[in-house]
């Protein structure tokens, strides 16, 4: 290893930086930034600050390593924290199987104990059906080193052909807390504040085509099973969905809204939890206080128009039609609305904040249902806020539009598909959720 690296532009600097990267397993900006300052100073003879260190420094070591670590079969890889939605760096071995690089470091128990684990976090219950937990809780973790191995990853078959299960990998307690500590340790796992395993950014990066050729399979009628899902948008694996936090966050209901019948147009609609509209609370201009309004299929800030309609607007029972001057909200994602089947508020692949037509429950595909999550008022406030992690977002934000003094809504990711080809052009917004005071319902249907 001595010449290694020896060419133009790669020098004591760029070594230290692979050194560095190697004793960490894993990096973000704000964990690089000290590393980085020391480096440039070194580098440039002068004193560099943490904070004057940037993104396109690390790019720069990084692509200056990778250049390096090709012919060894590595490579610097990083992708976006699925909740943090800060950047993470992890050093990928690009060829042989990631499971059998770990046989260096692990024993043969440890190994198959892992291989359990991973089955209990993709092929277990808490990813089948309508469940998308791809996490162990730490007591399920554990249990899973006393088990005996009776998937069909794990088994072997006899002389006569019959499938035996293995005792391979069976851990005791102290000694699968250990190996999960460990994993911890070295960037494979991560526990959430519940108590919840999960993989990392890292093990994701790491493990994405094995995870994908061991789960991504044919089921008994051939039938393809997409348990490894990716993110339609930015094209990386996505474990944390829309159930798994809304378990543990709290939310204004569960529930879509049940409308009336369809049968007497004068009975309320009832919905789970009263409605409520949503408006900017941020100082940055222009949209102080502005609201959400619904206008085909999406959502906007200044546009003053709600798009409604009510069957029997002009004709007797035209008093069962709801004001529909407003745009509304109930639960964690769904419109107030009357019609039969509600209205569904979902974000669509691009990012953009979207509503399904009345009448019809048809949702794109890819597309995130219930984005909502609502925190009531903090400290005697007086409303309460929502926010959505739809694609690993950070909120919401609002995005102007050619020709218009329109923007529209979208949730807040890097790599949404906004109406002007730039997400930097786009603004961050924090929606306040205020009752609706008029009813219930605030439009028969929205348009």
């Amino acid at each position: 290893m001595a010449d290694f690296g020896h060419a133009d532009g790669y020098d004591d600097s760029n070594r230290a930086f692979l050194q560095a990267f190697l004793a960490r397993s894993v990096l973000t900006l704000e964990t690089a930034k000290p590393i980085l300052a020391a480096l440039l100073a070194y580098r440039d003879g002068r004193e560099v600050q943490p904070q004057d260190a940037t993104i396109e420094d690390l790019n720069m070591y990084v692509a200056e390593a990778n250049r390096r670590l090709s012919p060894l079969d590595l490579e610097i890889r990083s992708t976006f924290h699925q909740q943090t939605r800060e950047r993470v760096y992890a050093l990928v071995n690009t060829t042989s199987d990631p499971l059998t690089q770990l046989a260096t470091t692990y024993s043969p128990d440890e190994i198959v104990y892992l291989k359990k684990l991973l089955d209990a976090m993709f092929d277990g219950q808490n990813n089948k059906g309508k469940r998308e937990a791809m996490c162990l809780s730490g007591i399920d973790a554990i249990h899973v080193g006393r088990a005996q191995s009776s998937n069909r990853r794990d088994t072997t078959e006899n002389g006569s052909g019959a499938t035996q299960s293995s005792n391979a990998g069976m851990l005791g307690a102290r000694d699968a807390e250990a190996m999960l500590n460990k994993l911890l340790e070295e960037g494979w796992l991560e526990k959430s504040r519940h108590g919840f395993y999960s993989l990392s950014p890292r093990a994701l990066m790491e493990l994405k085509g094995w995870l994908v050729d061991t789960y991504n399979d044919e089921d008994d009628d051939g039938e393809r099973k997409e348990k490894i899902k990716f993110c339609h948008a930015c094209k990386e694996i996505i474990t944390v969905f829309k159930n798994t936090v809304l378990a543990s966050l709290p939310a204004l209901a569960l529930a879509a809204p049940t409308g009336s019948s369809g049968q007497n147009p004068d009975a309320p609609a009832t919905f789970p939890a009263p409605a409520y509209g949503l408006i900017v609370g941020t100082d940055i201009q222009p949209f102080h206080f502005e609201s959400f309004n619904a206008n085909s299929g999406k959502f906007w800030l200044n546009l003053p128009q709600t798009a409604t309609s009510c069957p029997f607007t002009g004709t007797a029972q035209a008093s069962s039609c709801p004001p529909g001057n407003d745009t509304a909200f109930v639960g964690n994602g769904a419109l107030a609305v009357v019609v039969p089947g509600g209205q569904q508020v979902y974000v669509a692949e691009s990012g953009a904040l979207m509503f399904t037509q009345a009448h019809s429950a048809v949702i794109p595909e890819g597309a995130v249902t219930d984005p909502f999550i609502y925190s009531p008022a903090q400290n005697g406030g007086q409303y309460g806020s929502v926010s959505t992690n739809a694609f690993g977002a950070d909120g919401f934000m609002a995005c102007p539009t050619a020709g218009s003094i329109a923007y529209q809504v979208f949730a807040n990711i890097d790599c949404a598909e906004v109406p002007l080809g730039n997400v930097d052009d786009c603004v961050p917004v924090v929606p306040l959720a205020v009752p609706y005071t008029q009813g219930q319902a605030a439009a028969w249907q929205y348009n």
